[in-house]
């Protein structure tokens, strides 16, 4: 089939693409980023403050008061982030990729960091594998059997939320870079990846600023930042890409807001009326 016929194909099956492609196709992709979010900000019920300072004091532990400081100037300046990734160390291809689009706006608007929220609520054997590595490039014949997978953490943990997850230890690391030794050896994947994934796993995983944290959640944090400045080294001005789990920004929200009567939670929660409102309109919809 021609490119355009292929075009057509995943255009008919996914309408909203077949759109976006009508809409913007003329646009470059650096283009079509700005028309995602509008200029004019959205009024918010809330003061952004309480979230600024959630971000900030959820960063500077793990990756410096300068990182931390930096994020939350580019978000006040800018308030999106990308919100659609499962958390965990990131080699899944759409949502690593949709961090490289995302990460375009910020050079147009001279922004240094860009925030990604992530679900963690999400097993390590989800699609998207946070126990371990996923590689796409193996030799032609064995094109069904990618995205091969490389496991970091053992099989009895494979069923845990990513959220409630422990630290991979150095020994983990070994059985892992041990497994991708094997995987070369047998020809599933090129030399050349097996040497990027063996620095990565000495250089990275093993760093003691990531084996000295307490939680997978923590580490997936340092670990997607260090990879990430690894990639763009030559780069003087890419911007960064910071990835924070979700629950944890809404948790430390919450006990913010239920302190505050004012606060849309606070109210939800404790204004019996406005309760029995929004349960009835939330009956029955989807996801709640």
């Amino acid at each position: 089939m021609t490119p355009e016929a292929l075009l057509n194909l995943a255009c008919k099956g996914l309408p909203k693409v077949g759109r976006i492609i009508w809409q913007y196709g003329d646009l470059s992709l650096s283009e079509y980023v700005q028309t995602l979010v509008p200029e004019a900000g959205i009024p918010s019920y809330q003061s952004r403050k309480d979230l600024l300072e959630v971000v900030y004091h959820y960063i500077e532990p793990l990756l410096g008061p300068d990182a931390a400081k930096a994020a939350v100037q580019g978000l006040e300046a800018h308030p999106v982030v990308l919100a659609a990734p499962h958390f965990g160390v990131e080699y899944f291809a759409q949502t690593f990729q949709g961090r490289l689009i995302f990460s375009l706006s910020a050079l147009k608007k001279h922004i240094s960091t860009r925030l990604t929220f992530a679900r963690g609520n999400i097993p390590l054997n989800n699609a998207v594998y946070p126990r371990g590595a996923l590689i796409y490039k193996g030799r032609p014949e064995n094109m069904d059997h990618l995205p091969r997978r490389l496991p970091i953490f053992p099989a009895r943990l494979k069923r845990t939320i990513v959220s409630a997850t422990p630290a991979f230890d150095r020994d983990m690391v070994d059985r892992a870079g041990a497994s991708l030794s094997r995987m070369a050896e047998e020809q599933h994947i090129p030399p050349g990846v097996c040497d990027a994934l063996h620095l990565i796993l000495e250089d990275i995983y093993k760093s003691p600023s990531v084996l000295g944290l307490s939680s997978y959640s923590d580490q997936s944090v340092v670990v997607n930042q260090l990879i990430w400045k690894r990639i763009f080294k030559c780069m003087d001005k890419a911007p960064e890409s910071i990835c924070l789990e979700f629950e944890r920004i809404a948790g430390r929200l919450l006990k913010v807001d239920l302190f505050n009567p004012q606060s849309l939670a606070g109210l939800i929660l404790f204004d019996p009326d406005l309760r029995g409102h929004v349960l009835a309109e939330l009956d029955g919809v989807g996801g709640c």
